[in-house]
């Protein structure tokens, strides 16, 4: 003879599983969320961080670029007040005014300057 199958029981193990497996997902799903959240704190604090790195480098080659423009500048000046200095120096010897003060020692450069 054929034993009867026991389906009360089936449904009773059935539920015990049913109840620990979800029991298990609920309690896997809100250790995720946590680690999750906790993931979200600490990518937002990433970026934070390297945003604000990114500012202060950005910041201090900004600083670096001004600095720099402003000593090429004074460079520029100074350089142009050099032209302007020679070019005199040179126009003056052009026209023979450096040398008028001075009293020849020659006869090789003439009273009024060189030509």
């Amino acid at each position: 003879m054929i034993p009867t199958f026991n389906w009360t029981r089936l449904s009773d193990e059935f539920d015990i599983i049913y109840t620990e497996y979800t029991d298990g997902m609920k309690q896997t799903i809100e250790e995720f969320e946590k680690i999750d959240f906790t993931r979200l704190v600490w990518q937002d604090s990433a970026h934070k961080v390297d945003g604000d790195r990114a500012t202060k480098r950005i910041n201090a080659i900004e600083e670096w670029t001004i600095n720099t423009e402003g000593y090429l500048e004074q460079l520029r000046q100074e350089l142009a007040s050099s032209l302007s200095v020679i070019q005199s120096t040179l126009s003056k010897l052009d026209d023979g005014k450096v040398y008028s003060h001075i009293e020849p020692e020659n006869s090789e450069i003439p009273p009024n300057g060189p030509n």
